[in-house]
């Protein structure tokens, strides 16, 4: 039977209605899925039942489905590690808040202190006056002049032209002020301490740098450019960004691509593309130990099989008598354990109410959960998963102690894998934090968080790429760190970018030997293998990042590794030799009078800084930049190797259409274009983890990163589906974007075929390695799809209803066939159990697979009634009847209970979705 979505739906984030139109910013976007905490969790409360029929025969309720859940909150530790309050994790400061994602790109909704939503502040255009014609009229941005309606804000009818206070020094014509930058007298003002004239300063305190004796505007090294900064000879041959412009920021040649002759050696097809999620899941978190793979040189780090071996190990000493034998799990069954989140999430179920799906008498029951895998059973699991031997490891207070061992694994193999099926990475990443929640204790991985969508949890720094949802590198964050890190590198967002570039320098070719690429892995036997990390960019790469990862420090050690970096800068981490002569003073708030100036401020020349840097006997030669304006707020963005030229340019928006059309433009110059095109990846995935909704309630911390990081590996698996679709791997896989499967259903596809996988299908290459295949006879180990597995006891599917419609099969479709089965039906002399209800039958369909079937009602009258013969012969009630029970879901019949209506309603819903399906091959084919 089918299982149905939560009726009470959590609320989602609407597409925008038109193109150009930003999305209402979310609440919580790059929340991670674990936004109910322990103490904050709530139980939806369950539906009453249709009819009294529904309550019958409940194999599980919603009583012993909420007793499971109470069980979960009751939940105490052992004294272990997991108990152990950490102190308060280090919190990100002006981070990134929120994001919208938006046809495939990302629009910025909010960016503390230095970017904010665009609308806020739009000044409507038919409320300002056109610039004023005189000496102090600034450079039009390029592109304003091509917005129909629109042109920079200026100064306003009240405006008074500058005059200097009588008795100071200050100059006696706006013209004889130093302006390179030819701000307007109404944004560059005098500043005065009493008779003493200061200088002449924008809203956010920037002023001008003085010409030195060499007839330039310098400082220790640092150039200043008012009108525009362009490349000389020896930026652009420190330039990291390659053939990237302002008008091609981004060409085709930096972006990164899956490695397809690996993908091919996997398993790879067109069918595969197109049917098979847990294809691309399994790649990442491979079902087989890649040790006994068929598949030559396979380098993946295993996952489900250490999984099990892993949770063996622990559930094994508790064995001594008391409770519940426990019985040992192996891949396949942790493979339908993890498959149950991701079914429930895809459904649009919170954790709270996981167990429902088990709840017979519950609208979200789901029958695909329960025959694969019990609730029972399910607990069990979750109650010994691990994924490290503790016994194995350093512990707490000895050298080498790493407190987030409990759940490294995961990251581990997630990188690794990724990056062996890449051929090259983006040459343009980004750097950021992920964040996990979790309402109990956390160790010394996380505590209390600000700024984000829940109060407690965790983070880890994560370099991705751009143009997809790939991880490529992780750095945990603990209380530990602080411990660790380097000389001269003593701020925690610093420290970690450092080691972020120390590990993706190892994977740029010809940066390290195979030596160095080789670590070192334990092993659930307690031994070690070595892995080899993959090469995977051919030049350095180009980082994004935001201002917790700043300093100039930083970028002196990006740069004289050969990186390009691009980072929003803290005030308090502005260049010294610089910050008197940039936009660093916060508005005044609530003066309308700063606000206007602001306003027009954002439409003038931005300030660009540039320090070439040469080559010394250890570092590279590279080119500092830093480029200041005013935005909402000021704004510093600095650089190391990123910029070809920097300028002042608007881009067009516009909302509304026909008569209520409005168009405005957006200040932008080559640097805040760089950032706002490039630093939003951790943040894209965090929003897809927070739609996906995978996890569980757990007293245990480590549950919380671990289904994250096993979340983010899903959105990566989507992504890898998406990229294969596009065609640009092998042409015989592409797929047009509107036949492709949304997030949503690869999700629920996905987690199908997780709770369906049999080994015996030998559906994905190593899988006629496992001991269930092997115990076949030979003549049966041939390749079969899982459907036709699943016929033989794994519920109904799409190979079960072919063999129920063929020929001479069960199910008849229309009704004038089924009324033809019907005639059929002969009396027999002896007696069998009717298939459909198991009562004593004299009667038996010749015309089919010789079913016995009611042909009468119950009594001495024995009136007619084929009502077991209609629902035998109905597609609708296919995997309903008791024989069924067997035949179809590999149960014994004695469990089976007469279906209730509502799952009945059910049922039909998903075997409709499967024909659909059929339907649909079949044309295709």
């Amino acid at each position: 039977m089918a299982e149905r979505r939560n009726t009470a739906r959590s609320d989602r984030p609407s597409a925008s209605p038109a193109s150009g139109v930003s999305a209402p910013p979310l609440s919580a976007v790059g929340a991670s899925p674990f936004s109910e905490s322990v103490a904050g969790s709530t139980i939806t409360s369950p539906s009453a039942a249709d009819d009294a029929n529904d309550t019958l025969y409940p194999l599980i309720s919603r009583v012993v489905a909420e007793s499971a859940i109470g069980a979960d909150f009751d939940q105490v530790g052992d004294g272990g590690d997991s108990d152990v309050e950490g102190g308060v994790a280090d919190v990100l400061n002006n981070g990134l808040q929120c994001r919208v994602i938006h046809g495939g790109g990302a629009v910025l909704v909010r960016h503390a202190e230095r970017e904010e939503n665009d609308e806020v502040d739009l000044v409507e255009s038919d409320e300002e006056e056109d610039l004023m014609q005189n000496a102090s009229a600034p450079v039009v941005p390029a592109g304003s002049e091509s917005i129909e309606g629109w042109s920079p804000p200026g100064p306003s009818e009240s405006h008074v032209p500058y005059a200097p206070k009588p008795n100071t020094s200050a100059p006696a014509t706006f013209a004889q002020v130093d302006n390179p930058a030819r701000w307007t007298d109404s944004v560059y003002l005098p500043k005065y301490k009493g008779n003493e004239y200061l200088g002449h300063f924008t809203p956010a305190g920037a002023t001008v740098l003085p010409v030195d004796a060499s007839g330039k505007r310098q400082v220790n090294g640092w150039e200043a450019y008012y009108q525009k900064y362009e490349a000389n000879e020896v930026d652009k041959a420190n330039y990291a960004r390659g053939n990237a412009t302002k008008d091609d920021m981004f060409p085709p040649e930096r972006k990164g691509r899956l490695d397809v002759n690996v993908l091919k050696k996997h398993g790879c097809t067109a069918d595969v593309v197109k049917n098979k999620p847990l294809f691309f899941l399994q790649c990442l978190f491979p079902i087989i130990n890649p040790a006994y793979s068929p598949i030559e040189g396979d380098g993946r780090m295993p996952f489900f099989t250490h999984c099990a071996a892993w949770t063996n190990s622990y559930a094994a000493p508790r064995q001594t008598g008391y409770g519940h034998a426990y019985k040992n799990t192996d891949a396949a069954e942790m493979l339908k354990f993890m498959g149950v989140p991701i079914r429930h999430g895809a459904l649009d179920g919170k954790p709270s109410t996981l167990y429902y799906r088990w709840a017979k008498d519950d609208d979200r029951y789901s029958s695909l959960i329960d025959d694969s895998i019990s609730m029972t059973r399910f607990r069990e699991l979750k109650s010994n998963f691990k994924l490290n031997n503790n016994d194995h490891v350093a512990g707490r207070g000895t050298d080498g102690y790493d407190p987030c061992n409990k759940y490294d694994y995961m990251c581990q193999s997630l990188t690794h894998n990724m990056n062996y099926f890449t051929e090259k990475a983006d040459d343009d990443v980004t750097v950021d934090e992920t964040t996990w929640g979790h309402g109990g204790e956390n160790g010394e991985c996380g505590g209390r968080l600000k700024n984000k969508p829940f109060p407690k949890g965790g983070q880890t720094v994560m370099l991705f790429d751009i143009s997809r949802r790939y991880p490529r590198l992780y750095y945990h964050r603990h209380s530990l760190r602080k411990n660790e890190r380097p000389a001269g590198f003593n701020q925690e967002g610093p420290s970690e970018i450092k080691a972020i570039i120390d590990m993706a320098k190892n994977l740029v070719d010809d940066r390290a030997s195979d030596e160095d690429l080789t670590f070192e892995v334990k092993q659930p036997d307690g031994s070690s293998k070595k892995f080899r990390s993959k090469r995977i960019w051919r030049r350095n790469p180009h980082i994004t990042a935001d201002n917790h990862f700043s300093g100039d420090h930083v970028m002196d050690y990006a740069g004289g590794l050969g990186f390009g970096l691009t980072v929003t800068t803290r005030r308090d981490r502005i260049m010294k030799d610089i910050k008197k002569y940039c936009h660093v003073d916060k508005l005044a708030a609530g003066s309308t009078a700063v606000m206007a100036r602001s306003r027009q401020m954002r439409y003038q020349n931005p300030i660009t800084f540039a320090k070439r840097v040469p080559a010394s006997e250890t570092t590279k030669a590279y080119t500092k930049t830093h480029v200041s304006f005013q935005s909402t707020g000021a704004t510093n963005i600095s650089g190391v190797n990123n910029l070809p030229s920097c300028e002042l340019f608007v881009t067009q928006k516009s909302r509304g259409r026909g008569e209520n059309k409005r168009n405005w433009g957006i200040e932008q110059n080559e640097g805040r274009l760089l950032y706002l095109n490039s630093y939003f990846g951790v943040d894209n995935d965090d929003h897809m983890i927070k739609n996906a909704n995978i996890g569980v309630i757990s007293w245990k911390y480590w549950h919380s990163p671990w289904w994250h990081f096993f979340a983010m590996g899903v959105v990566a698996a989507y992504d890898m589906y998406q990229e294969c679709c596009d065609g640009g791997l092998d042409s015989a896989w592409a797929i047009p974007k509107k036949d492709r499967m949304s997030f949503s259903t690869f999700r629920q596809t996905l987690s199908e075929q997780m709770l369906t996988y049999d080994p015996r299908a030998n559906e994905y290459l190593g899988d006629n390695a496992f001991r269930v295949s092997t115990q076949q006879p030979k003549r049966k180990r041939r390749k079969k799809s899982s459907s036709s597995v699943s016929s033989q006891g794994g519920g109904v599917s799409v190979e079960s209803l072919k063999l129920a419609k063929s020929d001479r099969g069960r199910l008849c479709g229309d009704m004038e066939k089924i009324m033809s089965r019907v005639q059929s039906i002969v009396r027999k002399t002896g007696s069998g159990e009717c298939y459909v209800c198991g009562s004593k039958t004299y009667y038996r369909c010749a015309g089919s697979d010789n079913a016995w079937l009611c042909m009468t009602k119950p009594g001495k009258k024995k009136e007619i009634d084929i009502g077991c013969a209609l629902k035998y012969h109905s597609d609708d009630f296919f995997g309903l009847a008791k024989n069924d029970h067997k035949d179809v879901h590999g149960k014994t019949t004695n469990d089976w209970r007469p279906p209730t209506r509502r799952e009945m309603m059910s049922n039909s819903q998903r075997v409709d979705g499967l024909l659909k399906s059929m339907e649909d091959s079949a044309a295709a084919e």
